[in-house]
């Protein structure tokens, strides 16, 4: 078993299991979030107020109105 630790292919699978973990940490940092499925930017023509809303909810929570502009994420 202890020259199996030192192998080329104990190396080889350590580095693709560490690539793999990382490439899965930048994944969660950058990726979407689970909550932002059911929210959206926008911006309130009315006040100009700027935030998210809930998707089947979509009113202003600075003056409520519903005149508001999606905004790219």
């Amino acid at each position: 078993m202890e020259d199996f630790f030192h192998s080329e292919a104990f190396r080889t699978i350590a580095f693709f299991l560490g690539v793999l973990l990382v490439l899965r940490a930048l994944y969660r940092l950058v990726g979407k979030s689970k909550l932002d499925a059911g929210y959206l930017k926008v911006k309130c023509y009315q006040c100009r107020w700027v935030g998210t809303v809930g998707k089947y909810n979509q009113k202003c929570a600075k003056c409520g109105s519903t005149n508001l502009e999606e905004l790219r994420r």
